[in-house]
């Protein structure tokens, strides 16, 4: 939902291309250290604030502040990037180093939102609960249930002409895609976000709806907490890599939707490497040997907590106990489960990371230290390639570094690959002007029901 709330400084459009939004003219010098953002002159959030100058200054200094975290700030340079107000309406960010993400960043629901400067200082630690964009919708904080449902209003002021077209969009926690997809069969929902195979094979043929797919631009994953038994050795998590078969996850479990996986980016960036060489092909006799050396190989996996994500798990499960691996399946709440994961208290987390078609803004903070880094990898060669990507111009030669990178990703093995599956959402037949960015979150401001 929060592209309903929230604008982002720049967005993404239908191909993956960063164009200006709640930013309107953007400008940068030779040397890529100096950028100048020119903004959208009359918008106001939600609580009537100002969006202005000050409000960006203060939404990216909470991202880049050393001493804070708010959200996934590692996608922007922390410590080695200040913001600058102009005037009202201008904004200059200055950087130490040449950063080729930067509006792609600025596009995502990672740091690109801006907020309420007065609903952040008004709630504090509570803001979450509480939050205050520009976008097309107004967030209802009345009807609200943590984890269920939310609710959100036309926003009547808002600055973009003929925008939104609905009165008020409800979102709902759904227990599973199957039980989403019976909501729209009885007309409770009009759109199921996150669509699984089985949804989109049951839909085919049926003029009632329409299945939406975007090329995915990252892959499902099985993160291993390198930094803690039994993952500290490179044995261990080579194991679980030669033990999982794509493709009968995709053949029997996906219902044929999807393909084999090397490495983080998937067939949606402009930087997918194709397949990546030094990632193994199954080989469970090869992940049994391993099992062998290490004496043994048992431990915890966090999947979602949806019948999906059990099925998903009770599969993963299966294809480990032919090497002689045992995996316990745990599937806690999303909130646990996330913070577990980025507390680092996992041996083994099942993400499949939404994203941005740079890899800046997908890979990097997922493998390095200046990042969130599930895994807790810390490769100096790594680390090395991830950074000359993030500053070296042009996306060919960025393709080039990043494939590199995923070389060196395959060999450290911090990570499975389970699949890449497209991204799906289904809708309602009488909705129109929905539109499917390769992003985290949809655009929900032209959408409509038909006359």
């Amino acid at each position: 939902m929060l592209f309903s709330i929230y604008d982002p400084l720049f967005k993404l459009d239908e191909k993956g291309e960063v164009v200006p939004w709640l930013v309107k003219e953007a400008s940068s010098s030779d040397d890529g250290l100096e950028w100048t953002f020119e903004l959208q002159d009359g918008v106001k959030f939600h609580d009537g604030t100002d969006f202005n100058a000050e409000a960006v200054k203060i939404n990216l200094d909470r991202q880049t502040d050393t001493e804070k975290r708010s959200g996934e700030g590692g996608n922007l340079p922390r410590g080695a990037m200040s913001t600058e107000v102009v005037d009202d309406l201008t904004v200059k960010i200055l950087l130490d180093d040449p950063v080729e993400s930067l509006t792609s960043a600025l596009a995502s629901s990672v740091v690109g939102l801006m907020a309420s400067p007065s609903a952040i200082e008004k709630y504090g630690e509570d803001y979450g609960l509480h939050p205050v964009g520009t976008g097309p919708f107004v967030f209802d904080d009345t009807a609200h249930i943590v984890g269920q449902s939310a609710h959100a209003t036309k926003n009547e002021d808002y600055w973009v002409d003929g925008q939104p077209k609905l009165d008020e969009i409800t979102f709902k926690q759904m227990d599973s895609a199957a039980s989403g997809l019976q909501a729209l069969r009885s007309g409770e929902a009009q759109m199921l976000d996150n669509a699984g195979p089985m949804q989109v094979d049951a839909i085919a043929g049926d003029s009632d709806f329409t299945g939406v797919f975007q090329p995915p631009v990252t892959v499902s994953q099985l993160y291993m907490n390198t930094k803690k038994a039994p993952f500290d050795d490179i044995r261990a998590r080579q194991a679980i890599t030669l033990a999982i078969d794509q493709q009968d996850l995709i053949d029997n479990l996906f219902y044929g939707i999807g393909a084999p996986a090397s490495s983080p980016i998937g067939s949606g960036s402009w930087a997918f490497p194709g397949w990546v060489e030094s990632y193994p092909k199954p080989d469970v006799e090869a992940a049994k040997k391993l099992v062998d050396e290490i004496g043994g190989l048992s431990f915890t996996g966090l999947f979602a907590n949806t019948s999906e994500g059990a099925e998903l798990g009770a599969a993963i499960q299966s294809q480990l106990a032919r090497a002689g691996i045992k995996m316990e399946v745990s599937t806690p709440d999303q909130a646990t489960r996330i913070s577990d994961t980025f507390g680092g208290k996992f041996e083994l987390v099942q993400f499949a990371v939404m994203g941005s078609a740079d890899p800046d803004v997908l890979f990097r903070p997922w493998f390095d230290p200046s990042g969130a880094n599930p895994s807790g990898i810390d490769d100096a060669e790594l680390h090395s390639l991830l950074m000359e990507a993030r500053t070296t111009p042009g996306n060919d030669a960025r393709a080039a570094i990043y494939a590199k990178a995923a070389e060196r990703v395959a060999k450290l093995s911090p990570t499975a690959y389970l699949a890449e599956v497209p991204l799906y959402k289904i809708l309602s037949s009488d909705l129109v002007g929905f539109s499917m960015p390769p992003a985290d979150a949809p655009y929900m401001g032209e959408v409509a029901f038909k006359k």
